[in-house]
């Protein structure tokens, strides 16, 4: 297919070790609102929950869930900032999307939504916020005097079935096993396991991102603990088999 944007391969051959790109839905002939040719690439990466990301001349647009988020000059309101790094930035919260887990946090008075918000949670515990927070406009009907609700959902992306699927089990603990090397470890229900990723240099893109170096522990683990060492135990081998200490 013909592209009509050079960032749309960069950003496709850049989600290669994440995804699946034969899988994904792409289309160069694409309307704006009003049914006008908008002249973009819009590349669906995951069908169910809207996961793409459509591309155009000086702006790229990440879809994910029921929100979106853009990146272009037009929205780089610093004069020495540079305006192409809105490429870079695009794409990291794209592999943040296929590697991190999404949390939603809801808030209802009775059935009525009337507040919502999509964020990250980063390695200190802070929360980073992508998407809102957002409120339901102040005619739109909810009883005052019905109980507040709040519902937290979060949703990681597999690659096992090219898919975000909700999940139960909880981020319980992040290490550094080097400057560069991260260890995640998660439980589900009473055991454990975990994940690594690496701080990653893409020199066409000039940016860093996180990437899995490894598959995830396969092994369930009794204690946070024995996962811990089984993750720093991979980490070495790794790092003695592919980083070179000057």
């Amino acid at each position: 297919m013909q592209l009509n944007h050079n960032h749309t391969q960069h950003l496709l051959s850049a989600l290669e070790d994440l995804i699946d790109i034969q899988h994904a839905e792409i289309s160069s002939e694409n309307t704006d609102y009003l049914g006008n040719p908008s002249g973009s690439d819009y590349v669906l990466l995951e069908k169910a929950n809207h996961i793409g990301f459509e591309v155009f001349s000086d702006e790229i647009r990440v879809d994910f869930f029921d929100n979106h988020t853009h990146f272009g000059s037009n929205y780089i309101m610093d004069p020495d900032v540079d305006s192409e790094g809105y490429v870079r930035d695009a794409l990291t919260l794209i592999r943040r999307l296929l590697c991190e887990t999404l949390v939603k946090h809801e808030i209802y008075r009775g059935r009525t939504r009337i507040r919502y918000e999509w964020f990250f949670v980063n390695a200190d515990g802070s929360k980073e916020s992508i998407g809102g927070p957002w409120w339901k406009p102040l005619f739109t009907f909810a009883n005052p005097f019905q109980k507040k609700r709040y519902q937290l959902s979060r949703w990681r992306y597999h690659r096992d079935t090219g898919s975000f699927l909700y999940i139960e089990d909880d981020v319980v603990s992040m290490h550094s096993y080097d400057w560069d090397i991260m260890i995640q470890i998660y439980q589900t229900n009473r055991a454990f396991s975990y994940r690594l990723e690496q701080y990653f240099y893409d020199e066409e893109l000039g940016c860093f991102y996180w990437r899995p170096i490894a598959q995830d522990g396969k092994s369930l683990f009794e204690t946070e603990k024995r996962a811990h060492q089984a993750a720093k135990d991979a980490a070495k081998i790794y790092c003695d088999a592919n980083i070179k200490r000057i």
